[in-house]
């Protein structure tokens, strides 16, 4: 889960586009009324979702727990059918977990 901080010209689509995320879900998650009548300072919910990853040529967990921003822990226990984290192979699907909460960055004024 990520959590925007609207800020001036932010809109449900940027927002959507900044995070990689359907705006529909967005609005949904969120419970919008009015999509397009956002509150500088209001605070937008983006919920992650699991997706698939095919493992390629030369792919460890640890690198694609890197290039996904995400704790090896977190892959094992996402992919319990993967007995032996030393010896993917290539073609297996594994899941990538949606990765931890983030909170965005905050703005101080003073």
């Amino acid at each position: 889960m990520i959590i925007h901080v609207v800020k001036p010209g932010d809109s449900i689509y940027s927002i959507a586009k900044q995070y990689g995320a359907s705006w529909q879900k967005i609005v949904s998650d969120n419970e919008l009324a009015n999509p397009s009548q956002l509150v500088v300072g209001q605070t937008i919910v983006i919920m992650q979702e699991n997706r698939q990853y095919t493992v390629k040529p030369g792919d460890t967990l640890y690198s694609i727990a890197l290039q996904n921003q995400v704790r090896i822990s977190d892959l094992l226990k996402a992919n319990p059918q993967v007995t032996n984290p030393t010896a993917l192979t290539v073609g297996q699907v594994i899941t990538i977990p949606a990765s931890g909460p983030k909170f965005g960055s905050i703005e101080v004024n003073g």
